[in-house]
């Protein structure tokens, strides 16, 4: 979605705000460089941020998998007398 967004941008300063975002750059005083390297940050930004929440994401979900893997222990161990650990068929 991003990128789709930073190529609609790239268009638009081609073909449709071309006056517009150069009467913002000599008001603000910004070179062509300096909008480049802003969009540049906004991708290593966009970049880290993702891995950040993948991360942070995994971590949540290894957590979820080890509490629901590990087996509950019985209170008693009479509580397991005359079970059988084998299947039957």
């Amino acid at each position: 979605m991003i990128f789709a967004a930073r190529l609609v941008f790239i268009y638009g300063t081609y073909h449709w705000f071309t006056t517009p975002l150069g009467q913002f750059l000599a008001t603000h005083q910004l070179s062509a460089a300096a909008l480049s390297n802003a969009l540049v940050f906004m991708a290593v930004a966009v970049a880290l941020a993702r891995s950040a929440l993948l991360g942070g994401r995994g971590l949540a979900a290894r957590r979820r998998l080890a509490v629901t893997a590990a087996p509950a222990a019985p209170a008693h161990p009479a509580a397991t007398a005359g079970r059988s650990t084998t299947a039957s068929r």
